[in-house]
């Protein structure tokens, strides 16, 4: 069984990856608007990996 602590740190991180997801879209947002920015004439998909849908959880940095 967990600590009152440990509970409490485990919250506190948990809401630090609810922050971390929140501003990860944000910035894939910001990113995408950029690249629509750069030439609005012609479509441009961005590099790989910005696209909808793709699931960076897996990735260490």
């Amino acid at each position: 069984m967990m600590t009152e602590q440990e509970l409490k740190q485990m919250q506190a991180l948990k809401d630090e990856v609810a922050s971390l997801r929140s501003e990860l879209n944000s910035l894939r947002g910001f990113v995408k608007a950029l690249y629509s920015m750069m030439d609005e004439d012609e479509q441009y998909d961005g590099p790989e990996g910005l696209a909808d849908g793709v699931d960076f959880r897996g990735i260490n940095t």
